[in-house]
């Protein structure tokens, strides 16, 4: 067998438990049973080869049906958006409670617990960023 044959045969055995791997990876994200504080910490220390991305913009149900990236957290067109980032600013302006004017954070302000919503949205989709395409 030649270097290439070897190696192709161990890039196909990688593939394969990598897929594997995501799987498993998946389903204990998901699973409610875990507190979500255990299972996000997990997800945000996991490798991004674990994790998916979207080339458009999304939408999160926790966000309701009027959010909007640009108008409610003033992201520009085709901004790439870390949705652990997201997360840790938006607990920031939680926390200080920063006079901010977007709907969103206002909305925040008054329910906490949408931050904890949006991040069993981010868990069950398993997304890592997305780029802001609107």
């Amino acid at each position: 067998m030649t270097q290439l044959q070897e190696l192709t045969t161990a890039i196909n055995k990688f593939k394969k438990e990598h897929n594997v791997l995501k799987q498993q990876f998946i389903k204990a994200i998901r699973d409610k049973n875990v507190p979500l504080d255990e299972r996000w910490s997990f997800w945000c220390d996991a490798p991004s080869s674990l994790k998916d991305f979207s080339q458009f913009s999304v939408r999160f149900d926790s966000m309701g049906k009027k959010f909007h990236w640009a108008y409610d957290l003033d992201f520009e067109k085709y901004q790439t958006v870390d949705l652990e980032d997201l997360v840790m600013d938006l607990n920031s302006y939680v926390e200080e409670q920063a006079d901010e004017d977007q709907t969103y954070l206002r909305k925040l302000f008054r329910n906490p617990d949408l931050l904890d919503q949006l991040r069993e949205d981010i868990l069950a989709r398993n997304l890592e960023y997305f780029v802001f395409d609107w």
